[in-house]
């Protein structure tokens, strides 16, 4: 008995016979080098050709979004093994080849419904490239700032003290903890038995990466060079900062403390350009130490001198902003910061620790109250004990 063909039956092995046609003429067409690949996506351009005729018969709507839907997806797996370049000039003008020879009766409107098809297929594939390079670069990116900050670490570690001075009567002690986006923090103490004279530094410079980690490597040897044959701890500040004013940007700053101790006359000289805070704390008392001039790089100054002199259980502190403005990450604090008032007490209360002991205090307690560091945290400790007299 014949099998009785309905029209819209007749219409849809029409449609099969004419992709089949389409899809057979499109994978003719790909060089060999892409015929693997064209092979994997039969089924999602079979997908595509059911849209085109959707497009023929005037539809838009629902039918152009999945028409782009489509036409991305399929440009994201080409642009896995293909360049743009392959993506236009291979599959799609392919394509737009094979329907064109096996489309028939396309009149003017139908002509114009096609070209919509395509300028939809065209502008899916251009996202796709560019979303393909926006990825590309945020991956080249990260991957050089990781390359970045793995350097600037160890410019970073190689500037701590890897030794402390042990000298009788006193206890010395600094910490540095990086954040993950390294900044330029560092702290430094160096003893010169023959002068009698321990010089302690802690300096924090603005910026962060490889940039402030350089320049504040450069800001301790700078420092340090000085110190042979200097006048004085301000003369070694002054000279300092005539170095950063000449040779660095202006939009440098580096705020540093820096003293010359002497042991035996439990003295200590201090120059104080710009940074805070710097504070004594004497039988549970804090005394800040101000500036006594400005912070190194901004323009040729002059530095003052202040002399502490110290008696046992006698405490000098001074440490980054990294500390004093780390926020709380408790519920409903967030925004709290950690502040000098809150540093203030914690020396006075646990002032009968060592100083490392100290220095790894205050460290916990702000960690704690902040979680991960958002900038470095450094800070010094210098105590005065009994003995060494």
């Amino acid at each position: 008995m014949a099998r009785e063909v309905t029209p819209l039956t007749e219409l849809r092995e029409n449609i099969i016979l004419q992709e089949n046609k389409i899809l057979e003429a499109w994978l003719s067409l790909m060089p060999p080098e892409a015929s693997e690949l064209a092979g994997t996506l039969t089924e999602p351009v079979r997908d595509l050709l059911l849209l085109m005729y959707e497009y023929l018969a005037g539809a838009r709507g629902e039918v152009e979004e999945d028409t782009r839907h489509l036409a991305y997806r399929i440009a994201q797996q080409i642009l896995e093994e293909e360049d743009y370049h392959t993506l236009i000039n291979v599959f799609r003008n392919a394509l737009q080849e094979a329907v064109v020879e096996y489309t028939a009766s396309v009149d003017g409107e139908r002509t114009g419904h096609l070209l919509a098809f395509f300028n939809t297929i065209t502008d899916a594939f251009w996202h796709a490239h560019a979303d393909r390079l926006r990825k590309t670069i945020r991956l080249q990116y990260r991957e050089r700032f990781s390359n970045e900050l793995r350097v600037a670490k160890r410019v970073q570690e190689r500037l701590t003290p890897r030794v402390v001075p042990k000298v009788p009567g006193w206890e010395i002690a600094g910490r540095l903890v990086p954040a993950l986006e390294v900044g330029g923090d560092y702290w430094s103490v160096k003893h010169y038995p023959d002068d009698g004279v321990i010089t302690c530094k802690l300096a924090d410079v603005t910026g962060h990466g490889i940039g402030a980690a350089i320049l504040v490597a450069a800001v301790k040897f700078i420092s340090g060079g000085f110190y042979r044959g200097a006048p004085s701890a301000a003369w070694v500040m002054e000279r300092t900062n005539h170095v950063l004013v000449v040779e660095t940007p202006s939009d440098i700053m580096v705020t540093m403390v820096y003293g010359w101790l002497r042991p035996q006359s439990s003295e200590l000289t201090l120059v104080n350009a710009g940074h805070a805070p710097v504070f004594m704390c004497h039988d549970n008392t804090i005394t800040n130490i101000p500036p006594t001039g400005p912070a190194l790089g901004l323009l040729e100054s002059r530095y003052s001198e202040v002399t502490l002199k110290f008696v046992p259980g006698d405490i000098l502190f001074f440490c980054s902003d990294g500390i004093i403005e780390a926020r709380g990450r408790a519920p409903g604090h967030s925004r709290e910061m950690f502040g000098v008032d809150r540093l203030h007490d914690l020396i006075c209360r646990h002032a009968a620790l060592t100083a490392t002991a100290l220095a790894d205090k205050v460290l916990q307690t702000a960690i704690d109250f902040s979680g991960s560091p958002n900038d470095d945290m450094s800070l010094m400790v210098i105590k005065r004990i009994e003995g060494g007299d």
